[in-house]
């Protein structure tokens, strides 16, 4: 059986919040950054590109949640959510207005891949959070 560690941070100065939340809005703003720069030169909507939205979307969804919580616990619960919501719309609800069932592989993959980008870069800024509190410690 793998021993399962969940690591809850309530960080111990403001300092250490607004490291936190810098580096979770970083991300976010550079997925919008990104996204809205190529919709304004290449376009995404109703083109072939349009998975990388998926990517760019799918990658800082679960960091919405960790900002938000502020723990490992809120960030799998966005990664969670993020593939309930993702592979729930592609599979299933994307399906519901086409006459066959055809499915969107590009998107399907991309967003997967954004999620699990996600789950690696927060496990591992958890990870480093966690080796900088037993440091100070």
């Amino acid at each position: 059986m793998t021993n399962l560690r969940i690591t809850t941070l309530p960080l111990p100065s403001l300092s250490n919040d607004i490291i936190y939340a810098a580096k979770c809005a970083a991300v976010i703003g550079s997925c919008i950054f990104s996204v809205g720069y190529l919709q304004l030169s290449i376009g995404l909507y109703g083109t072939n590109h349009y998975f990388l939205s998926h990517f760019f979307f799918f990658l800082a969804l679960p960091f919405a949640f960790a900002l938000i919580g502020r723990d490992e616990i809120s960030a799998r619960i966005g990664i969670i959510v993020s593939s309930i919501f993702h592979f729930g719309y592609e599979f299933w609800e994307d399906q519901l207005d086409r006459p066959s069932y055809n499915l969107d592989w590009d998107k399907i993959v991309s967003g997967g891949a954004g999620i699990v980008l996600a789950h690696v870069i927060l496990k591992k800024m958890f990870k480093l959070e966690v080796e900088k509190l037993a440091r100070n410690a």
